[in-house]
């Protein structure tokens, strides 16, 4: 015999008590602000006499108060701070500055300085596109044909960070060493000559990024695809067109914002890098994290480290600028 739910009742008396009880306070408050006796009412009364414009502001200031003031406190004075180290206003303890873009132009004139930032740049960027290579097509198996198995691949994704990225970085040095598990494996595809050690050369410091930061590509670009529509791909397909160009022409163009999303996440945090390389680099695959470090907290020239700080910031604003172009315009960009 079914069985009919019915609500208990004594827990129907306690809600329909609870919400009477309520709803006279909000009377009663209601009543005391009219009357101006609420001890609120003297201090909101002048915003009604404010116009409907004007009052917009004060809630738009009240909202974002408080964000902006941390802002202003823990980012923009401390950026002002190493702009003015940077351009020699402030120096070094014990150091005179010299004022203007001396600092700048010792980046590039400096061949230490130069060859460290362009070897960043470049790690940078192989470790960007093979993260996309990598990432693209997990993405757009877990997202498109995962089906059930879709949550589950994507915690399998977001469990790494779960474990410290030190953690994980001196793990991969355990892995990549001579008695390693894959060291057979590495000197096989070539990698590295037999007897040789793989750490300490450009290819461990491009695998360790590509490790740490390919779930970085991986998720912006399933968020992108997640709610791509399959019947473009179908479409693109009965009018004639391979899987490679519907590749090209339809899917690559439609998730243009993962991709450049995922490639900033991956690039930007790679530029200034400090475990990776001091992992499992040497001295000849320093990287700029190591180059701050250095500037900052052993040698001391502090105004040298705010230009290069500068110069990383400013390298960021330009691709986060060229990201809100390419996503600015109205057709998809660069496979069409």
């Amino acid at each position: 015999m079914n069985r009919v739910w019915a609500p208990d009742p004594r827990t129907s008396e306690l809600a329909v008590l609870r919400r009477t009880h309520i709803r006279r306070r909000i009377i009663r408050h209601g009543e005391r602000s009219l009357s101006g006796t609420s001890p609120f009412a003297g201090r909101t009364r002048w915003i009604e006499g404010l116009s409907r414009e004007a009052q917009k502001r004060v809630a738009i200031g009240a909202n974002l108060g408080p964000a902006l003031g941390f802002l202003a406190v823990f980012f923009f004075i401390p950026l002002a701070i190493v702009v003015l180290y940077s351009f020699g206003v402030w120096s070094t303890p014990g150091k005179t500055a010299v004022l203007g873009f001396e600092y700048y132009v010792e980046l590039w004139s400096n061949t230490v300085y130069s060859r460290v930032i362009l070897r960043s740049l470049v790690f940078a960027l192989i470790a960007t596109v093979a993260s996309l290579l990598l990432g693209y097509p997990v993405a757009y198996f877990i997202a498109l044909r995962a089906g059930r198995y879709r949550n589950m691949l994507i915690l399998a994704i977001l469990v790494p960070f779960w474990v410290s990225f030190v953690i994980r970085t001196y793990a991969l040095r355990q892995v990549f060493a001579e008695g390693g598990p894959i060291y057979p494996l590495l000197v096989a595809l070539g990698f590295v000559e037999p007897g040789q050690p793989f750490l300490q050369t450009d290819a461990a410091v491009i695998l360790g990024l590509v490790y740490n930061y390919v779930p970085f590509m991986i998720l912006p670009l399933y968020a992108n695809m997640v709610g791509f529509d399959v019947s473009l791909l179908e479409a693109s397909e009965s009018l004639g067109a391979g899987r490679l160009r519907t590749l090209f022409v339809v899917t690559i163009p439609l998730t243009l914002g993962g991709i450049v999303a995922g490639s900033l996440l991956v690039f930007i945090p790679s530029t200034g890098e400090l475990l990776v390389p001091e992992f499992l680099g040497g001295p000849a695959q320093t990287m700029n994290g190591q180059l701050l470090y250095t500037l900052f907290f052993q040698i001391k020239e502090w105004n040298v480290g705010s230009a290069l700080s500068i110069l990383l910031v400013a390298i960021t604003l330009v691709l986060v600028f060229i990201y809100f172009r390419l996503l600015g315009r109205k057709q998809p960009v660069g496979f069409l």
